[in-house]
């Protein structure tokens, strides 16, 4: 049986077999990388807690989350570049 395309989970995980990466190395690690997989953070939920707006991008104009910024974002072109070359050597 299909998922919608709208499931969160699966823009982030398509299988549910464990993680393949390595094990965090602390407990504060594996909280950083967890909400930084589902898009929670400080940056995009913040205004839950203080009852203001969403945020959005100033460039875009968009809802400002963890997934525009690292992958969609023009003004982090060369942010991303520069980290994809770093990773790469």
């Amino acid at each position: 049986e299909k998922t919608p395309n709208t499931n969160k989970l699966k823009e982030i995980k398509i299988s549910i077999d464990p993680w393949k990466t390595p094990p965090p190395s602390s407990r504060h690690e594996e909280v950083v990388t967890t909400r930084t997989r589902i898009g929670h953070s400080r940056l995009t939920h913040l205004h839950l807690i203080t009852k203001e707006d969403s945020p959005t991008c100033e460039l875009c104009d968009k809802a400002l989350t963890i997934k525009h910024v690292t992958l969609e974002c023009p003004k982090f072109i060369c942010s991303r570049q520069i980290l994809a070359n770093n990773l790469r050597s």
